[in-house]
């Protein structure tokens, strides 16, 4: 038993680990799923920044078209103005140049012409060093004449035949129309990218593939880095753009290639009439970079389960052999507090015996004497009263009411006695019936008092009916007797909630009583007011106090000297 034990603690351990392994593996590629999307969604955004800059640079290309549709000059303030406010609002452009057209055989006179105008030394040369191609129509020069925004750095520019410039040699073997927009990379590896556009005179577009009705070229140099937001972009992703397969421009941030790494790519394309612009955007994240806190507190619970799982099962036969024990130790504590329940039933009904005895012997032997003594004086009185003086007649008199008094104290212990004994039979009853019943009888008693009773309608109750009977009787004829002096009484009875209790309460305007004996108001022949002012036996508020008690309940009061009494009661707590 012990081996198919060990056996089973094995087998908990392993497929705990398995399950928190595997939940673990799902977690984590949860993580890496919303790590993709997340790039796809900033992949996206980006490539919709870089459509929308070119849809920007097409409309600013037909801004111009229609500035100098069917003229064959740009004037320079125009220029300047259209330019100046386009480069302000859009940061991408960084440059934009106009090269007029002249013939090659006009160059010295159009030197003359510009000098003339304030362009001391102008001259007009072909491109330097690299940037420098070979004409493709030596009839033709286009040196640049205005340049935006003008500045010492730009100023080198001013003169040079764009036709001998490689970008635009890049730009004229594009198959398409000359005077279409045509993109090309700057040869310097500066991340630029330069878009041109040559105007031909009147309606001609360039079709014949020729330059002989140009009138001009426009150039705009323009800067990629501006071409999307990089706040969209992770400290592990990088970006490629690429015109037509040529590299044009990339950035790479914090990027580390780990045993255990993922890689996301995201390829887009955008047409630029016959040229494509390539955007490769790509994160490599290592394993350890991404988002563990979910998956680490899936497989921390996981193997605290299998763990726990473990540790359960070890426990488990310890547990039933304590619990084994424990059962024997209760059943002999059951048997033997059965067995001292059972002696404590003995004896309470040997003590339920012998109070039967008492309440017989009360109710026969001592009966008896009081009745020889009462008749004997009443004898004495009967026959020898007229030879007798008044001292003595009056010692008589006294002996008779001990007796009717003694005999009073016997009926109210054997009322309370019985009341003790008496088993509760509980039932549902309106308790308001039974006190309009004893005010009634009350008025009947004594129909000259002045009192009102105020008695709170159908109030439904679950107790013994009799017994409950005596309570209420007991407290309303308490009432009835210490308000018998006031010229006009008031009696309520009603219903409180109290700390979410239903309590009952007897209410008076009678003579009240001082609250610092109110401990004695409950006991058994304790009277707090003197018998020659109130009559009474001193046991109905011990009586009713038993009554409460065997309902569960708790019975209390509240007064003040001359003002009043109220006695509260529950049934049940």
């Amino acid at each position: 038993m012990n081996e198919i034990m060990i056996e089973n603690d094995k087998l908990v351990v392993i497929w705990g680990v398995i399950a928190s392994l595997f939940i673990f593996v799902i977690t984590l590629q949860y993580e890496i799923n919303q790590d993709r999307h997340q790039f796809e969604l900033a992949a996206g955004k980006i490539t919709a920044e870089i459509q929308e800059t070119f849809d920007k640079i097409i409309k600013i290309n037909r801004e111009f078209s229609a500035l100098y549709y069917l003229t064959n000059e740009v004037d320079q303030n125009a220029f300047d103005f259209l330019t100046g406010s386009l480069i302000r609002q859009n940061s991408f452009i960084e440059t934009i140049y106009f090269a007029e057209k002249i013939n090659t055989s006009d160059k010295s006179e159009y030197e003359h012409l510009l000098e003339e105008q304030g362009y001391t030394g102008f001259k007009v040369k072909s491109f330097p060093g690299n940037l420098y191609a070979d004409s493709i129509n030596p009839d033709y020069l286009f040196p640049i004449k205005y340049i935006e925004p003008y500045s010492v750095k730009s100023s080198g520019w001013f003169g040079l035949d764009i036709l001998t410039f490689s970008v635009i040699q890049q730009s004229l073997s594009v198959e398409r129309k000359l005077s279409e927009l045509v993109y090309s990379v700057d040869v310097k590896g500066m991340n630029k990218l330069f878009a041109s556009r040559i105007f031909f005179n009147g309606y001609s577009n360039g079709a014949n593939d020729l330059l002989d009705d140009a009138f001009g070229i426009l150039l705009y140099k323009i800067d990629v880095a501006q071409f999307f937001t990089h706040q969209f972009l992770s400290e592990y992703d990088s970006v490629k753009l690429s015109l037509s397969d040529k590299p044009l421009y990339s950035i790479r941030y914090n990027q580390q290639n780990e045993l255990f790494s993922k890689e996301f790519v995201v390829r887009n394309k955008i047409e630029l009439f016959k040229q494509d612009f390539q955007i490769e955007i790509k994160r490599v994240k290592g394993i350890f970079q991404f988002s563990l806190l979910f998956p680490l507190l899936v497989l921390s619970v996981g193997l605290m389960l299998a763990f726990f799982g473990w540790h359960a099962f070890r426990t488990n036969k310890i547990r039933n052999k304590f619990l084994a024990e424990q059962n024997n130790v209760v059943e002999r504590e059951v048997r033997k507090k059965t067995k001292e329940l059972t002696s404590a039933y003995a004896r309470q009904l040997a003590l339920t015996e012998e109070l039967e005895a008492f309440s017989y012997s009360v109710s026969h032997d001592l009966r008896s004497p009081l009745r020889t003594l009462d008749g004997f004086a009443r004898a004495l009185e009967e026959d020898f009263g007229h030879k007798l003086n008044d001292e003595a007649r009056d010692f008589i008199s006294r002996i008779c009411n001990a007796s009717e008094r003694m005999g009073s104290l016997i009926d109210a212990l054997l009322s309370l006695s019985r009341i003790t004994r008496k088993e509760l039979i509980i039932e549902t009853f309106n308790i308001s019936d039974v006190a309009k019943t004893i005010s009634g009888t009350l008025m009947e008693e004594e129909p000259e008092r002045n009192v009102i009773f105020k008695i709170q309608p159908d109030i439904i109750v679950d107790a013994d009916k009799n017994l409950v009977e005596v309570v209420l009787d007991n407290l309303i004829r308490n009432a009835w007797k210490y308000s018998q002096r006031e010229e006009q009484s008031i009696i309520e009875f009603g219903t409180k909630e109290l700390d979410n209790q239903q309590v009952f309460y007897v209410e008076d305007n009678g003579v009240g009583f001082d609250m610092e004996y109110s401990e004695r108001l409950f006991g058994s022949f304790q009277r707090l007011h003197h018998q020659n002012d109130f009559e009474g036996d001193g046991i109905g508020l011990a009586t009713a106090k038993r009554i409460i008690l065997r309902h569960t309940g708790r019975i209390w009061a509240e007064a003040t000297v001359d003002k009043g009494a109220i006695f509260y009661f529950t049934l049940v707590e």
